[in-house]
């Protein structure tokens, strides 16, 4: 702030001199520019990306975390950090994974002990026996899936019905709008 007042009173004396004589007026504008959280799609392409959230996937949870998409468009989902285990006494059985599967609707189907209706299984990397192995693994891990504005879908750590009140851990999943107008094709 000090150094904006400083930079006006300087540009007033500067129009004010002989050498400035020759100016009829002046306009100035301060413009304040926001830029996004923005991520890098593919090789070729930047893609632009607003962020709209993150989803904490408990690895005890069965129910699931629900994102209903504010907009129509398509959604960037992207792995930030995170692990859980299924068995977290094991030392010397691969236990940690990032799994995480991804369900279409807010309802789960469930057949033979585990969701029926996944449309994703996403950032799987499989079983290790650190959470931060697991961590390692999933590092970058994204998809892009369209969903219309109100639709919902849901995700879970992957796991039977019956076995994820032992489990520890969780997921973290960052969420980004990309709308075709963002994508700038890059330069070479």
């Amino acid at each position: 702030m000090f150094g904006t007042i400083v930079g006006a009173i300087l540009l007033f004396f500067i129009l004010s001199s002989p050498i400035c004589g020759y100016l009829d007026s002046i306009a100035i504008k301060f413009v304040s520019l926001k830029i996004p959280d923005s991520v890098c799609i593919g090789r070729d392409k930047y893609t632009i990306a607003v962020k709209v959230g993150e989803i904490m996937v408990l690895g005890d949870s069965r129910v699931g975390v629900h994102f209903e998409a504010p907009d129509s468009g398509y959604y960037l989902f992207k792995y930030e950090a995170g692990a859980y285990t299924f068995h977290k006494y094991s030392s010397t059985q691969p236990t940690w994974t990032t799994g995480v599967n991804i369900v279409y609707g807010k309802e789960i189907t469930w057949k033979n002990g585990g969701p029926e209706n996944v449309v994703k299984r996403f950032a799987d990397k499989g079983y290790f026996l650190s959470d931060t192995d697991a961590e390692i693994e999933a590092e970058g891990e994204m998809f892009k899936y369209y969903l219309k504005k109100g639709e919902i879908i849901t995700f879970i750590a992957v796991d039977g019905y019956d076995t994820y009140s032992d489990n520890e851990g969780y997921v973290k999943i960052s969420c980004y709008f990309v709308s075709e107008e963002h994508t700038v094709i890059k330069d070479n």
